[in-house]
């Protein structure tokens, strides 16, 4: 099979199995079909380009650094932790206005951030897009199963 057949059937039946799994019940399924496709359209596959990588901030860590480089002691550090999980749990996203009062919080992430894109350049493969592949089922042969001789 040619590998650009086999890049555009793997993009467009990854989204179709995605779509198929509400449908399938838990289970274990034994497969043995023969399925031919008739595979049509056009499959773009964009120039590789450059990126600048980026981190999503592990706040459970930058929590317990926080309290360590405040100096907070393990039984205060503890009970404080434990204070501010409840009062973010009753008060939701609204939280974030009451800590800005003591510290701004998004000022903070933003200078993380900007160091991060000082960061060297990655490469990455081109994105495939199959927007105009279609794949019909021209046929589907169920397998004698092997179980049953």
């Amino acid at each position: 099979m040619k590998r650009e057949v086999l890049l555009g059937l793997a993009k467009l039946l990854e989204k179709e199995a995605k779509l198929a799994r509400p449908d399938v019940e838990p289970g274990e399924y034994d497969l043995d079909t023969v399925v031919h496709l008739h595979v049509s359209g056009t499959l773009d596959v964009a120039e590789d380009e450059l990126y600048t990588p980026t981190v999503k901030i592990p706040w459970k860590a930058v929590m317990a650094l926080f309290l360590r480089y405040a100096g907070c002691t393990r039984e205060h550090a503890m009970a404080s932790l434990v204070l501010a999980m409840q009062a973010a749990l009753k008060t939701g996203d609204s939280a974030a206005e009451l800590v800005s009062a003591l510290a701004d919080v998004e000022e903070a992430e933003a200078l993380v951030q900007a160091g991060l894109a000082a960061l060297p350049v990655q490469p990455r493969a081109g994105k495939v897009s199959v927007k105009e592949l279609e794949v019909a089922e021209v046929s589907a042969t169920p397998r004698k199963s092997k179980r049953a001789a």
